[in-house]
Formats: C-alpha cells, structure tokens, sequence
C-alpha cells in the first residue's frame, strides 16, 4: 500500500468480506505497522567476485549489489581508457518480490559491452532526499570487440496481451527484459491510429492513466534500444470496457458510520466492482457546499462512501452520481436529504 506519510506508526484491521455480504464485523488479521522514513542514500556494497571478465560476446553479470534506503538505482559504465561514461542503466526502480517486499538490491544484472579495453561499473541510489554516494561495483575486462545483440527471450510475457479485455482505464504495461537493452520506447495508439503515449522507460513496466470513457480499442507496443541499435516488439491489441456497463442505481442515502450509507440495486455480476462516487454536499448549518470524490467504493446492495472533510448530519443534503471503472459515469446526478 502506497500513499502513506513516513515516520507513523498505524494500526491495521482486516475485515471479512465477501460478494454476498460486503465488508463484516469479524476480524481475520490486526497488525502494528510503523512506516520509516527515508534516510540519506547509503553508498552501494558488492558481494561476491567484483574483478569481471566478459565472455566472448562482451556479456558479463553484476555482483549481488544492495543500496541502501534507495528507491532506484543507476548505473555507469566509465571507460578506464577515457575516463568517459559510455554507457547509463537507469534510475530504475526497485520492484517488489513475491511476497510483495522491495528490497533495494541489484540482482542477476547483465551488461554486454562490445569494445574492448577494460571498465569499471560505478553505481548509486536514489531516494527523495536525493542521490547517495558513488561507489564502485565491478571492474570488466573486455579481451575483444564483439557486436550488440539485442534479443526478446523466448518465453517473455507482454502485458496486456494481444487481445485481452481490461475494465480499468489504468493500465500497467510490462515487457520482459531484453538482454543489451538500456531503454525501451513504449507506444501506444487509440482507435483512430493516434499516438497517445509515446514514452522513453529504464524499467521494464510503465503505468498509464488512458482516456476515460465508454469502450474503446487500443493498440502498443515497446522497443528495446542500446546506442544506435532498437529491437521492436510485436504490435498488440487491447480493449477497455465498462465493467458496470448495466448500471447501477441508488435508492437511499443516509448517515452512516463514518460518511454515508447508501442502499442500491444492481446485478449480481456487478457485485463487489469497485466504483467512484462523486458528491456536492450541502450543510443546513453552515449553509455551505462542499464537493468531492470518494474512490474505492465497493458496489453492494449496502454501501460506505467517506466523505473527505465533511460530517454528515440529519436534514441536510447531497448530489451524487456513481463514475465506474472508465471513468464513465453510471449514473445521473441525483439529490437526496439525508435521514
């Protein structure tokens, strides 16, 4: 979970829940969490054999390297010949394991460089106080010029796959790694052949906000690069759809616990989807509007909307319209007066 300040500690309940009967009162899980803040980058530490020979195509494997309280990482690769940087991986971000934990350590990385002469591999971390300090990470001898190869392996997953049917107009597009890629262009098209996402990444996943609306096709694709060389991917189709395409429909509002309570109908596919509400409330005591949008709502015949600083009373009233999973909206704005 993103979006929390650092330095707090929180409390953290896990409900049941289940399409039938939403959210309950049983308890699965408590936990305490403490959020740490970020320090200062700490300078990069290599374990393992840091004096590399690259193999006759000029491919070699980095060291286990961690950098610690670092968000990414960059990487460059200097010539000892010049002094010059010819070539720079990153910032990359560090992506979660299965289990769902980042850990700031550079894993199974390989480089190919195709002169020969010998390079030291210097690195540092990022995080949002900054960089942290170079260091070094490996020196590569190269015994003899060899030709960039890119290559897709063979097994290589690209998402979303050609064909496949989303509900959400938040994407994230994923490419296997190409073996001697140091960029990738991703692409993206609407319907009417029009670029519009044209994008230079250093990871191998990007997320992007489409245009909300009805239904709509698209098309992508990504090129891996390294210097004057590109390897581009198969073009793949995709569409976005509105899951709660048959509505849904309010037929009460209410105060509730902590924000409103509101009671629907809806099919029973649609059960479970989450959904925004859009709000304009109207306070008898302060005779004042305020305006908002819940997101994360779960569709049920009982459902919770907070209402971000606002206190629901009795009498008092609110405009609400439900946005789906396209941004589209499902509903008209409708008045109520709260019981």
């Amino acid at each position: 979970m993103e979006g929390f300040a650092d330095d707090v500690d929180l409390d953290v309940t896990v409900y049941v829940w289940s399409y039938a009967d939403g959210t309950t009162d049983e308890v699965c899980a408590e936990a305490e969490v403490e959020v740490k803040g970020y320090g200062e980058p700490g300078e990069p530490a290599a374990s393992g054999e840091t004096e590399l020979v690259a193999d006759e195509n000029g491919w070699v494997t980095l060291p286990e390297t961690s950098f610690p309280m670092a968000k990414s990482y960059t990487l460059e690769v200097i010539d000892d010949a010049t002094g010059g940087v010819v070539q720079t991986v990153g910032p990359v971000d560090f992506a979660a394991n299965e289990n769902g934990v980042i850990l700031p350590t550079l894993t199974d990385l390989k480089l190919q460089l195709t002169e020969a002469g010998s390079y030291t591999i210097k690195g540092y971390g990022t995080n949002p106080n900054g960089d942290g300090e170079k260091a070094v990470i490996a020196t590569v001898t190269v015994d003899s010029d060899s030709e960039l190869e890119l290559v897709w392996p063979e097994d290589g997953v690209f998402s979303p796959a050609d064909g496949e049917t989303l509900s959400s107009t938040s994407v994230k597009f994923s490419w296997p790694v190409a073996s001697g890629a140091t960029s990738y262009g991703l692409r993206v098209f609407n319907g009417d052949g029009k670029a519009i996402i044209t994008k230079t990444v250093y990871a191998n996943d990007y997320t992007a906000k489409l245009p909300d609306g009805d239904a709509a096709n698209y098309r992508w694709s990504v090129t891996a690069k390294a210097g004057k060389q590109a390897l581009p991917s198969a073009e793949m189709a995709f569409t976005v759809v509105e899951k709660m395409s048959a509505g849904l429909v309010i037929t009460g509002v209410s105060v509730g616990e902590d924000g409103l309570a509101l009671t629907a109908e809806c099919t029973e596919e649609a059960l479970g989807t989450l959904v925004t509400v859009e709000w304009e409330y109207f306070s008898m005591e302060s005779l004042k509007w305020t305006n908002g949008r819940t997101s994360g709502v779960t569709v049920g015949e009982a459902m919770e909307a907070k209402l971000g600083g606002v206190t629901p009373a009795a009498a008092d009233f609110v405009f609400i319209r439900v946005i789906g999973t396209t941004g589209k909206a499902l509903t008209d704005w409708v008045p109520y007066e709260l019981q």
